[in-house]
């Protein structure tokens, strides 16, 4: 009986060691399976990824690099973050470690290649970490974005509805979400844990807050610090804004010499931090005497402004030292030179035009509900637009096109200010290079404005039809544009949105500049901070959010000039972040199209300078400089202002 006991026993120990044993193997399976499973979704992924390039590949082998777009490109708005509170961003307690690990995390990403290291430790400080789990929707397709993103641990497969899966997130400091910042649209694709995950986020409303405001805090300083110096203190408020954008941060270590005596001087500077010690050198001897030290606050090397006269003394880093600098060629191409300053004592005319139009045609007698609809001409945001006449003898019977605004959409959407905006601009726009307003009606649904209808239709379908143009016709286009920009320019009104899609066709064939929905008048060397635009169109200092003026509408020439000469844009992407990264590099990392001659491409990319004040309309020789570029050779402009040119392209009228 024992042995049999015994051997019982014996049996049910193998037999547990045995169990014990395929519990192992299967919590090493599962390890496996799991593993196995992240690496299946890799490789999905990658076999997407590649079947979508090869498609795209014969998509664009089988198909002319001319091939028209399906539809008109939408414009973007999105209010911005006006009169922030610092103080009302929460700050989120972080290890050096953590710290670091998010400074490496934005300084390798290009969407903040543009901020400063007081920007950049804000907005780590306003960043709060949150953890996910498996199969956790951190971002769900057709939602609005309010957070960028930034991985820390874990796995995430991004997918959307009509592709299926696209990619897996899965390296530390990955940044995502990235368009959520710059405006409030729809998220194009879910994001999903494939595991734990930890990421660190940031909401929109925060980095516009920080970005802007400390931003607009340092244009201050500079301004008030130019101020002080008495060769620029009696400049125009606008020039010494315009200055300010001019002046770079330099470093220089302890013993450095900043300027030496008998140099040719071209730099100016103004010490932002630390000491430097001025001292000349002794005549017959290699001894030095110290005349002074300046400190924060106080500038030198003013003179290398005015005269390129060698300089009279040494300057020295006592310690480390930050200087603003600013450099005599910026300046003076930017403002002019100071003597010619000081003699333009008069301000050019700046009227915004305040005494309106007079209504002509019998308009002022017409009632809206004399108005008969011949078609429609097109559907905006907020409305249609439709061609209609007046059936009343005391009006003239000429066709019209009327802007019928919905009041309801105005307000969901808070747009109350921008209409407001647009009407009171065309009601003062007396040119024919500029939609003519002539009245606004009103009911209880609908706002009208009621202006001048163009019968030769908009540059877009004519650009798609017959395009591309020639140099000859793209030169007669773009001169009409040039023209509205330097009447719109003279009030300090930015436009914000050229495209051919807001260019029409007048009778004679002249292009006349349309949709003043943007369009916003901002006092000369002042900035404003509205993210808007059409995304092939956006200067790169509106995506930086950084401030932006008129100096964004000669950058949006020059994409139209390349536009018009090739009928495709020089950032073209498959999505608008693609696009904005595209934009950041510039139009030098752009390879021409052959259909750009060198004379083009010169305008082109002076037009299109990444830095706001070396582009050519914004610089002190304005739109001369456009006027009498190498491309504009031989055009007749006083003939063409005067309307007694016929456009080169022969339009029909629909």
């Amino acid at each position: 009986m024992s042995d049999m006991n015994n051997n019982i026993f014996e049996r049910l120990e193998k037999a547990n060691a045995y169990i014990t044993q395929l519990e192992n193997k299967v919590a090493s399976l599962e390890s496996q399976l799991k593993s196995a499973n992240i690496e299946c979704e890799k490789m999905r992924v990658v076999m997407k990824t590649a079947q979508k390039q090869v498609k795209r590949s014969a998509a664009l082998s089988s198909s002319s690099e001319d091939q028209a777009p399906a539809k008109a490109r939408a414009a973007i708005f999105c209010e911005s973050a006006k009169n922030f509170d610092l103080n009302s961003i929460p700050s989120f307690p972080k290890s050096e470690q953590e710290h670091d690990f998010l400074l490496d995390s934005i300084k390798s990403s290009s969407f903040f290649s543009h901020t400063n290291s007081n920007q950049r430790a804000q907005l780590i400080s306003a960043m709060q970490k949150k953890s996910f789990y498996p199969n956790d929707e951190i971002i769900k397709e057709g939602t609005v974005g309010t957070h960028l993103y930034i991985l820390v641990q874990g796995s995430c497969a991004v997918s959307n509805k009509e592709q299926g899966h696209l990619a897996v997130i899965d390296r530390p400091k990955s940044v995502f979400g990235e368009l959520a910042l710059l405006y409030n649209c729809d998220r194009t694709a879910s994001i999903r844990a494939l595991s734990e995950v930890t990421v660190y986020q940031l909401e929109r409303k925060y980095y516009q807050g920080i970005v802007q405001s400390v931003g607009a805090a340092q244009d201050e300083e500079k301004f008030n610090l130019l101020k002080t110096v008495p060769i620029l203190s009696d400049l125009p408020e606008k020039n010494l804004r315009k200055i300010c954008d001019c002046l770079e941060d330099d470093r220089f270590e302890p013993g450095d010499c900043i300027i030496r005596q008998g140099s040719r001087g071209d730099t100016f500077y103004i010490i932002k931090e630390g000491k430097v010690k001025i001292t000349k050198n002794i005549a017959g001897t290699f001894e030095e005497k110290e005349l002074s030290i300046l400190e924060k606050g106080k500038f030198f090397g003013e003179l290398a402004l005015q005269t390129q006269d060698r300089r009279q003394a040494n300057v020295y880093a006592v310690g480390s030292v930050k200087c603003y600098t600013l450099d005599r060629n910026a300046f003076t191409n930017l403002i002019g030179k100071l003597e010619e300053q000081k003699r333009s004592a008069s301000p050019s005319s700046t009227s915004s035009g305040e005494e309106e139009k007079k209504v002509l045609y019998g308009l002022a007698n017409a009632k809206l509900e004399n108005a008969r609809v011949l078609k429609s001409l097109g559907d905006g945001a907020f409305g249609q637009v439709k061609l209609i006449y007046f059936h009343q003898s005391d009006v003239e019977q000429k066709p019209y096109a009327i802007k019928c605004i919905q009041k309801c959409r105005v307000v969901q959407y808070g747009q109350q200010r921008h209409i407001q905006d647009e009407k009171r601009l065309l009601a003062k726009m007396d040119t024919p290079f500029i939609l003519n307003l002539h009245r606004t009606f009103k009911d209880e649904r609908y706002v009208y404005l009621l202006t001048d209808a163009y019968m030769g239709g908009d540059m877009f379908r004519l650009m798609h039809e017959r395009g591309p143009f020639s140099d000859n016709v793209s030169r007669f286009y773009v001169a009409c544009v040039v023209e509205a920009f330097a009447y719109l320019h003279q009030f300090s009104i930015v436009y914000r949105d050229l495209k051919p899609e807001n260019l029409m066709l007048n009778d004679n064939g002249y292009i006349v500049l349309v949709d003043f929905g943007f369009a916003k008048q901002v006092p000369g060397g002042s900035k404003t901070y509205t993210f808007c635009g059409t995304p092939e169109y956006i200067a790169p200092e509106i995506i930086r959010n950084t401030g932006h003026n008129t100096a964004v509408d000669y950058w949006s020439l020059g994409i139209l000039i390349y536009e018009l000469l090739t009928r495709k844009t020089p950032f073209k992407a498959s999505d608008d972040l693609k696009i904005y990264e595209k934009i950041q590099k510039g139009i030098h990392s752009v390879t021409m199209s052959y259909r750009i001659n060198k004379k083009a491409e010169s305008l082109i990319k002076n037009l299109c300078q990444k830095d706001p004040n070396e582009r050519w309309g914004y610089q002190k020789g304005g739109v001369d400089d456009i006027r009498h570029s190498k491309w504009f050779s031989g055009f007749d402009w006083e003939g063409f202002k005067k309307t007694k040119n016929t456009s080169s392209a022969n339009t029909a009228v629909p």
